[in-house]
């Protein structure tokens, strides 16, 4: 069965804090042993809180124990639409029939059940029958069971059954945590108090972090200097008003611009382009990374050093990326010419 993961989001790069260790600590304990705990498990949490990154990190983790194990990930509109497009074939049953040979289904945002009763019903005899097989299912949500609108009361009670459980937005040790984390893996160095700076300022989301410090990144690349504390809320968006307290170094910034950034439109949009271009770039070469990697998994080889291109500062990445992948294009030609050399 075709497992469409994304290769970055496992659980080694998940930040862990207060705010999501609950569910990370679930989360591994379904991964290493699927359908004897917390069957179901229902993850739920507001956009941007990294849902489908501990999804994922379940089923990367359960293949790494069991290699053997059968795990697809889809989203509900996948399911919905892969239903649909059966039942319009004529080919219902054989649809229902290939999720009982799953050791491991991940379903990402079934809050779209919303009025959906006939998918309702679907998932609800899935459920049952993975339950009754001691297969797990794993479900998020951007809301617990009970706020989905229209939901089938017998769907929130075998959801309740299992574990119901949430993940809340970072604490200010978290963001730090998170922000050193990205800048690390971006290559991207600043000065004390900076990043500490930022994750002072009020952002709940962990998305809306992350374009904070392509924001950061984007102008200490056009700058002439390191940028200090308050010239990293400036350029973060941030106000004095807006920041929670904290015990951090820029705790005693000033609410006013700093003079060093311009407060004009077009600097703004400048900055905005080079920071959607940082991050295309990075986003690009480790999307080319992750796709080498299913492919070459995909094929039955090994792909520990295409892995290892994610976790380490490359000076060439590309250059990297071909290296990796030409050591696997040359074993594999070794293994087809002794194939050859033993059958002649």
């Amino acid at each position: 069965m075709t497992v469409t993961l994304n290769p970055l989001h496992r659980f080694d790069t998940f930040v862990v804090g207060a705010a999501n260790r609950a569910a990370i600590t679930a989360a591994k304990a379904v991964a290493e042993a699927p359908g004897t705990v917390y069957n179901p498990l229902f993850i739920y949490a507001r956009p941007g809180l990294g849902k489908t990154h501990l999804l994922m990190g379940i089923g990367h983790a359960a293949r790494a124990i069991d290699p053997r194990l059968a795990v697809e990930y889809l989203t509900l509109d996948e399911f919905v639409e892969a239903f649909h497009a059966a039942i319009g074939a004529g080919h219902g049953e054989a649809y229902r029939k290939r999720f009982l040979d799953v050791d491991l289904l991940l379903v990402d945002d079934v809050q779209f059940l919303t009025h959906r009763r006939e998918m309702q019903a679907e998932l609800l005899r899935l459920t049952d029958a993975l339950q009754t097989a001691n297969r797990q299912i794993v479900l998020t949500s951007d809301r617990p069971p009970g706020e989905i609108e229209a939901l089938d009361e017998r769907l929130i009670r075998r959801f309740a059954g299992g574990l119901v459980i949430d993940v809340s937005a970072p604490d200010y040790e978290t963001r730090v945590a998170i922000l050193r984390r990205k800048a690390e893996e971006r290559r991207a160095t600043f000065g004390d108090g900076v990043l500490e700076a930022v994750a002072s300022l009020n952002i709940d989301n962990v998305r809306e972090l992350l374009g904070a410090l392509n924001r950061l990144i984007a102008f200490q690349a056009v700058s002439d200097r390191p940028i200090d504390p308050e010239q990293a809320l400036a350029a973060a968006g941030g106000r004095a008003g807006g920041r929670e307290g904290g015990t951090t170094g820029a705790t005693d910034v000033p609410p006013s611009r700093p003079t060093a950034l311009p407060p004009s439109s077009e600097f703004d949009d400048f900055l905005s382009e080079i920071s959607a271009t940082v991050a295309q770039q990075v986003d690009a070469w480790r999307g080319r990374v992750g796709a080498a990697i299913l492919r070459w998994e995909g094929e039955g080889y090994r792909t520990a050093r295409l892995e290892a291109l994610l976790q380490q500062e490359v000076a060439d990445p590309e250059q990297a990326l071909r290296d990796a992948v030409r050591g696997l294009e040359f074993r594999i030609r070794t293994a087809e010419a002794a194939a050859n050399e033993s059958g002649a």
